[in-house]
């Protein structure tokens, strides 16, 4: 409707304190209600919405459902998920999809009434704080096994994880993949662009990391579709945007923004297309 809602966290590098959810009206600045959740924030948390409610978790690992309609913000129910959260809620085919940190995907069903079901789960890794992509029945996501990066795709329905890429181009990722995949098509089918945590040299003289990469679904590893030049290698967190007429955009910690074109040289096809 006409509300925004934003979650909070008191946080140090390696744990959170307190946190805030809100809800706000996006045409007065009205702050509607506030919830404080006193043992833990939200730390790179967001909400999805699902029929007529809001669904969250935060570092405490506890899923939350909150009516829209809510004039106090109070959890029409909650559900304890085994391990933080830190990344948004997807909501597809009527079901959130939920990550832990423990590498973790969640399928939940979530009633008319607001109440959370677990349907199943699947471990993809060891560590994870990346918010998966659904496209054509798969969820799109990445993490972490063994502090190797890697990118997951599992199929929605049986929660079976049908790919794990760990290499682009016959080298390792050079580092957890923490940014949210972004699909695009091509004649060929879905492309998966990410980014990758990880850089090569000693601080502050990088020589590598900090580039997208793309995986077609049936191929075995990714590419690296972008190379930052001399001096703007660096970590990457960000995920890719695309911002229309052919550009895209991304961050990595160089400071600087980067926006690129479409390349006239193809993606490689999948194994069954050569």
């Amino acid at each position: 409707g006409d509300y925004l809602y934003a979650f909070t966290a008191a946080a140090d590098w390696s744990q959170t304190y307190e946190g805030w959810a809100l809800c706000v009206n996006a045409s007065t600045g009205a702050i509607r209600w506030m919830q404080q959740n006193a043992e833990a924030g939200y730390y790179w948390s967001g909400a999805a919405a699902v029929g007529d409610y809001l669904v969250v978790a935060g570092d405490d690992g506890v899923l939350r459902a909150v009516a829209a309609a809510s004039a106090d913000g109070e959890p029409a129910a909650t559900l304890a998920l085994g391990a933080p959260v830190r990344s948004t809620v997807v909501a597809a085919d009527g079901f959130a999809y939920v990550v832990t940190t423990d590498g973790t995907l969640h399928k939940v069903l979530v009633g008319a009434d607001g109440a959370l079901a677990e349907v199943g789960s699947v471990r993809f890794g060891d560590y994870s704080t990346s918010t998966p992509t659904f496209a054509d029945g798969s969820l799109y996501v990445g993490g972490s096994r063994d502090g190797q990066g890697l990118l997951a795709v599992i199929d929605a329905a049986t929660l079976t994880v049908t790919a794990t890429v760990a290499t682009a181009d016959g080298t390792a990722l050079p580092g957890e993949v923490k940014s949210t995949p972004l699909l695009v098509r091509d004649s060929a089918g879905v492309v998966a662009l990410f980014t990758c945590n990880g850089a090569g040299g000693a601080w502050p003289d990088y020589t590598s990391g900090g580039g997208v990469y793309a995986y077609r679904p049936g191929n075995t590893e990714a590419q690296l579709v972008y190379d930052p030049p001399e001096g703007l290698h660096n970590y990457a967190m960000g995920s890719v945007a695309y911002g229309g007429a052919g550009t895209f955009y991304y961050v990595n910690d160089s400071g600087h923004l980067f926006a690129l074109g479409l390349s006239a040289q193809p993606l490689a096809p999948r194994p069954s297309d050569k």
